[in-house]
């Protein structure tokens, strides 16, 4: 009991708060005696199975275990296309032929107006230095940029043989196809790569000359 100041009244509040540790805890100590006796009266449990009419145990029926698949290989970082190694001299092929057939020719025309063009079919063109590409970046990024997705992440590839018809000043008159990849996405990505591939002339007896090459361009992952 606290001690009261002289003057306070003692009433039925201040007697409760004066009691309410002792009332709590011997409300807490019944109910754990009061829950204790309860489960251990409390009878048993099971679960009953009903075993048919004539008392026969029920069928069990076993399941295979289920056999989860192995994962999945992780996927391969696409790799990057390269332009192919080879050198300038064997990119430059011209059409075999049989020379003996070839009559003999004077010096050619030093320019397309002064007539007698190369035509609009491959054909061989006598030049003593072969058309050298100029914009070999711009045809590295082409080759990145116009290869199909689908197929650099397949990791298909393939060479493509494009015949070119250069003018006197190395442009771009015509090109054609000269062996087909085997697969025609790269066949017409090396034609939009082929439009925009420039070239210096092809020079016979020191004057250029209009010609047909024959140029592999390759797509390729590593």
């Amino acid at each position: 009991m606290r001690e009261r100041s002289s003057g306070t009244r003692d009433n039925a509040n201040d007697r409760l708060k004066d009691t309410w540790t002792d009332r709590l805890s011997a409300g807490l100590i019944v109910a754990v005696v009061v829950h204790a006796g309860i489960f251990m009266a409390w009878p048993g449990t099971a679960i009953a199975v009903d075993s048919g009419a004539d008392g026969d145990a029920p069928d069990i029926i076993r399941l295979d275990p289920i056999r989860l698949p192995p994962p999945p290989e992780p996927i391969r970082r696409p790799a990057r296309p390269v332009v192919t190694d080879v050198p300038a001299g064997d990119a430059l092929q011209f059409v075999p032929l049989d020379w003996d057939a070839i009559p003999e020719q004077g010096p050619p025309p030093p320019a397309r107006e002064e007539g007698r063009a190369v035509g609009s079919e491959p054909r061989f063109v006598p030049s003593e230095v072969p058309p050298r590409l100029l914009n070999a970046d711009q045809v590295s990024r082409l080759l990145l940029t116009e290869y199909p997705g689908a197929l650099r992440d397949a990791g298909v590839g393939g060479t493509v043989r494009v015949w070119f018809r250069l003018d006197t000043v190395g442009g771009v008159l015509d090109t054609r196809l000269a062996s087909t990849s085997g697969v025609p996405r790269l066949d017409e990505a090396a034609l939009r790569i082929a439009d925009r591939m420039r070239f210096a002339p092809a020079m016979n007896r020191d004057r250029p000359v209009e010609v047909w090459v024959s140029i592999p361009i390759t797509f390729q992952v590593r």
